[in-house]
């Protein structure tokens, strides 16, 4: 009598690559058990028995890498993951802060990773780092990457030559300009024009915060006024205390007309230095005019009795003389 003929069926786990003596594997045939790429295993051929089950049965295991293995390689990333990551898998993280891109890095069939590229997260340089000083100036913004040149200037108030700056794998600048402060002075050439000629001085410059007593001019008297100079080269004058001197041709000037005398008084002027004409008040000329009638008066009261008595006499003459005509 015929046995039935019956098929064996080959172990398809994860991993395992079957491959057949003749198809339809049926009694007395032959598979041969290999583990796919990512696997691991020991090779294996099986035979169909008659209860149409192969006699030998395969065993093939994934390959991992282990995620502490990605830990940190470096300051520009770090995966930062746990537990295992299956062979031909691949696993991205960003970059850190500073550095720019992302990194990917995959499990091989070895167990161990491999990292694309080789060279990844290259380095960012901040500009802000340059321009927190005042002596460097640059168009530049945000962030430079490594490798790349901005160009870098002196700010005004700093001499130097401007240079090619460049980023540096470690995120600092190469290349930087020197750069120093020009002195600053405050010009003491002008002070007489400034001051309306009330101030002078012997200095020419006046160094930055530097703090100086200015003179009054030979025509003026006082304590003179304070200079300073700021930073930025401006000149400052405080507290001036200057008087003109009076003199004989400039405060008083007397005039006659006929027989009438005028005199006119100057006074002068100390914030501009030049003179300015007196003027009376009302009570004033109201006390000159009553003064002027009571003189008037006086003179009245006094003459008008003495030239009486001479008009008196002098007719008491003339008619003496007429009577001694007659007789």
């Amino acid at each position: 009598m015929q046995t039935p003929y019956k098929e064996c069926q080959a172990d398809t786990a994860d991993g395992v690559n079957p491959q057949f003596s003749s198809t339809p594997c049926g009694y007395g045939c032959t598979v041969h058990y290999s583990c796919k790429d990512g696997f691991v295993g020991g090779d294996v051929t099986a035979t169909c028995l008659e209860n149409a089950m192969f006699n030998k049965t395969p065993s093939c295991n994934s390959i991992t890498c282990p995620n502490s293995g990605l830990s940190c390689l470096n300051l520009s990333y770090c995966f930062n993951q746990t537990g295992s990551t299956n062979a031909g898998a691949n696993v991205t993280t960003q970059c850190n802060s500073g550095y720019s891109g992302s990194v990917s890095a995959t499990c091989g069939n070895d167990g161990n990773w491999t990292i694309t590229p080789q060279s990844p997260c290259p380095a960012l340089c901040t500009v802000s780092s340059i321009t927190t000083t005042q002596e460097r100036c640059t168009t530049a913004t945000g962030d430079i990457l490594q490798s790349q040149n901005i160009t870098v200037t002196c700010c005004i108030g700093y001499e130097g030559v401007s240079t090619m700056a460049n980023c540096t794998s470690d995120r600092s600048w190469y290349n930087l300009p020197t750069c120093t402060k020009i002195p600053v002075t405050c010009s003491l050439s002008n002070l007489s024009s400034i001051s309306n000629n009330v101030l002078q001085s012997n200095n020419s410059t006046l160094s930055v915060n530097e703090t100086n007593v200015i003179s009054c001019a030979a025509e003026y008297t006082g304590s003179g006024a304070t200079a300073s100079c700021s930073d930025n080269g401006t000149l400052t004058l405080t507290d001036t205390n200057c008087t003109k001197t009076p003199t004989p041709a400039d405060t008083t000037t007397t005039t006659t007309e006929g027989s009438v005398t005028s005199t006119t008084s100057t006074i002068p002027n100390i914030s501009t230095g030049g003179p300015t004409q007196s003027t009376l008040s009302t009570g004033a000329i109201v006390g000159i005019v009553i003064g002027c009638l009571i003189a008037v008066a006086l003179i009245i009261f006094f003459l008008i009795p003495i030239f009486c008595t001479e008009i008196c006499c002098c007719a008491f003459s003339i008619l003496c003389l007429s009577w001694g005509t007659k007789d």
